[in-house]
């Protein structure tokens, strides 16, 4: 089996992938892919040339099918090469939007080992690991100026064992642990590598009841840091390239109750505490060369989704602590260091309606969040609202069956305002967002394992930013893109 792909959209911009997957012997069986995407910007270039995205991915596995189990291998190559546009002045961006600003261009490729081994120890008993070894490797810079971009090299090596046991019909439980090691290396080779260790031991148990379903799950996990601060402002002189030693140890839960009270409602419950502890390049980049926190998130969420008369409906409710959020107001290459910006609180409401009328599907939803800084070391953050962060979120879609084999769709996606995402103290107005962007497809299916689409994103053109910041004494602008027409094929075989 396999497929074929290919699409070619506005501005020169195309796609094209092609995979096959055949079984060699009884035992052995593997599959090719490749993928490549050329995407441009509707912005002016510079002397250096377009602004671009080019991406090249290359996937080979193979599986060995054992008595009880298997062994699989796998292999991912991923190559990128672009130019990157950056942010302009609010006067150039409300009279000229297509200005690039300063384009910086970089290429990365990275090389993913992978080795999976399944085995059934008894009917009941599954034992499952994996070992793997990731590395990226960034080349970036400012053509104009000459400078290289900071950004590290990646290398990861990563394992997992875990075995899971039914020990009843309707019951089971996993255990298991996992690790990983991964080295940063800076660009400039005078500097030595900084590295995070992360060792995890978790257990998930699972019990049915009846139309009761029960999921408890725990974990603990322990991350040591030996890295050095950036030799960049605004680290302080006297922080820079000084090696750190750091070591967290945090825990998460999930305790979840499900209850189908028919064949097709199902109501639920669940109370949670996740963690994430920093990355190396957050670490190695803090205001005032401070530690950064981990940070850690409580959930409470319940849940009804359920189907009425010819409506599908799924509502749910939340509510969210975080505490130590980690922050980062700026875009990937400004100087915007990140820094816990304090415990944070989220409460909202999620709505999905989906009404069928014969060839006609409707839909719609309605996403609500309120969010603000609840306690900050920066009393002037207290009380704000999270920046860069809508409160309301609406979408609408429209599905029509013209024929079998002809089905058109409409997908209407709305932004509610938000702060600047450098604006943490709400100082600045809240007239960011309140956009809408529609949609619309086409898709033809002449046989069953062949489709076309033609496709026209953001069909009336909507200006909006997808970064917003403020220094130079004016706001400054990264717009998104506009309409963009798109035709693609897919065969199957």
């Amino acid at each position: 089996s396999g497929y074929i792909t290919g699409s070619a959209s506005s501005h020169e911009s195309n796609k094209f992938g092609i995979g096959v997957n055949t079984k060699i012997t009884e035992k052995v069986a593997t599959s090719v892919g490749y993928n490549s995407s050329l995407k441009r910007s509707d912005k002016r270039g510079d002397e250096y040339g377009d602004i671009f995205s080019k991406r090249k991915n290359f996937v080979l596995s193979t599986k060995y099918n054992l008595n009880s189990g298997e062994i699989d291998l796998r292999y991912t190559r991923d190559e990128k090469k672009y130019a990157k546009d950056g942010d302009v002045s609010e006067d150039i961006y409300e009279s000229d939007s297509k200005n690039p600003g300063n384009i910086s261009r970089g290429e990365s490729y990275s090389n993913d080992y992978h080795l999976g081994y399944r085995y059934d120890l008894s009917s009941k008993t599954q034992l499952y690991s994996y070992l793997g070894f990731y590395e990226k490797k960034f080349e970036t810079h400012n053509p104009k100026t000459g400078t290289v971009i900071p950004k590290d090299d990646e290398e990861k090596i990563y394992g997992k064992i875990q075995a899971k046991h039914n020990y009843t019909d309707n019951d089971y439980f996993m255990l298991g642990t996992d690790l990983i090691k991964e080295i940063a290396t800076p660009q400039d080779k005078t500097i030595d590598d900084s590295t995070k260790d992360s060792y995890g031991i978790f257990l998930m148990n699972e019990n049915k009841r009846g139309k009761f379903t029960f999921l408890q799950g725990i974990r603990y996990n322990k991350a040591e840091y030996n890295y050095y601060f950036r030799d960049r402002d605004p680290i302080p002189v006297e922080k820079r390239n000084v090696k750190t030693k750091t070591t967290y140890e945090d825990y998460s839960y999930t305790l979840e109750t499900r209850y189908n009270y028919n064949d097709s409602g199902v109501v639920y419950g669940k109370l949670s505490r996740d963690f994430r502890t920093p990355l190396i390049s957050e670490m190695r980049y803090t205001v005032n060369a401070e530690k950064l926190n981990p940070q850690t998130q409580d959930t409470v969420e319940f849940g009804i989704k359920d189907y009425l008369n010819d409506t599908y409906i799924s509502l749910s409710t939340f509510y969210k602590m975080t505490r130590d959020e980690i922050y980062y107001s700026g875009e990937e290459y400004s100087n915007f260091p990140y820094y816990n910006i304090g415990d944070t609180e989220r409460y909202g409401v999620e709505l999905f309606a989906e009404r069928y009328f014969g060839k006609l599907t409707l839909n719609t939803s309605v996403t609500y969040i309120y969010h603000k800084i609840k306690e900050s070391k920066f009393e002037s953050l207290e009380g704000k609202e999270v920046p860069f962060i809508p409160n309301w979120k609406l979408g609408f879609g429209a599905r029509y069956e013209f024929t079998s084999k002809i089905v058109g769709n409409m997908d209407v996606i709305y932004y509610g305002n938000y702060f600047d995402s450098d604006d943490p103290t709400n100082i600045r107005k809240k007239d960011q967002g309140d956009y809408a962007t529609v949609d619309l497809s086409l898709s033809y299916n002449p046989i069953v394992d062949l489709t076309v689409t033609g496709r026209v994103n953001n069909i009336f053109d909507e200006k909006y930013a997808t970064y917003v910041g403020y220094w130079d004494n004016t706001r400054q602008y990264n717009r998104g893109d506009g309409r963009i027409y798109t035709v693609e094929a897919t065969y199957k075989f």
